[in-house]
């Protein structure tokens, strides 16, 4: 399994910062829902959602990476 970031306009996945790509295995592996959603917290990114890629497309699971101003 590999946690990706995904922006929810454009569907692009995380590289890097400022980087994105369309291609989810050229994507950064954050390798947990929860350090993913900590780097969005931490670097105030926002306007993705954390999806967790098996190799089987049909068991991803798509979570929110932000869920209020008060979750750290």
């Amino acid at each position: 399994m590999k946690a990706l970031l995904q922006q929810l306009d454009t569907g692009l996945y995380f590289q890097g910062p400022g980087e994105w790509t369309p291609q989810p295995e050229r994507a950064h592996d954050f390798k947990s829902s929860v350090t993913a959603r900590t780097y969005c917290v931490r670097n105030g990114v926002e306007g993705v959602q954390i999806v967790l890629k098996f190799d089987v497309e049909k068991y991803d699971i798509v979570l929110p990476a932000r869920q209020g101003r008060h979750q750290a």
